[in-house]
């Protein structure tokens, strides 16, 4: 069995600086003796809007951590909403990774473009974002789009190249009142 560490991040909660941060994984950490299982890929459904908001924020307040200033961050972050995730779900072609853990991957296609990719910082780096991809690609060459694009983080930036994307320009983009450089990306599918 595989011990599996996870950190519970309240939806909403707000850290004042990177320090305080730092502190929230060590204090919420609980350690779980069982397997948290192979990642299984399946339709998000709106029933999933407030654990893949807990994860989304999460996963913006950890693992794009050091790519922006925490002020950014908590912008970021705090302006995650159960509502828009819902209606995204309802609207687009959404999918969740799924452990014994619950939720431990988001993705969605809206259009051609792969619209968010966020995986729960603790299954970082165990294939979840290339299996939750794989899926809105082959969704996308289904319908027949033939390029993909996304608006990429400086975090998840190279997640996309590792999958095959080609970047095509770094811009700034305001959010939430907070200027944040972003990776424009694309990539050829289906062909």
């Amino acid at each position: 069995a595989v011990c599996a560490k996870w950190v519970a991040l309240p939806l909403g909660a707000t850290s004042s600086s990177a320090e305080d941060h730092a502190q929230v994984p060590r204090r919420l950490r609980t350690i779980r003796a069982m397997s948290s299982g192979a990642p299984r890929v399946r339709r998000a459904t709106v029933d999933d809007g407030r654990a893949i908001a807990v994860l989304k924020a999460s996963a913006i307040r950890v693992s794009a951590a050091g790519y922006y200033p925490a002020s950014a961050l908590e912008a970021w972050a705090s302006s995650v909403s159960v509502e828009a995730i819902e209606r995204a779900v309802a609207t687009t072609t959404a999918y969740v990774a799924v452990t014994d853990l619950g939720i431990v991957g988001y993705s969605n296609l809206m259009g051609e473009e792969v619209d968010q990719l966020y995986v729960r910082p603790d299954h970082g780096g165990r294939g979840v974002a290339r299996l939750l991809y794989e899926h809105v690609e082959a969704a996308a060459v289904d319908r027949g789009i033939e390029r993909l694009t996304a608006t990429a983080s400086l975090r998840s930036a190279a997640v996309f190249l590792r999958f095959g994307f080609e970047e095509d320009e770094r811009i700034e983009r305001l959010y939430q009142g907070v200027s944040f450089e972003v990776v424009l990306v694309s990539k050829r599918i289906g062909s």
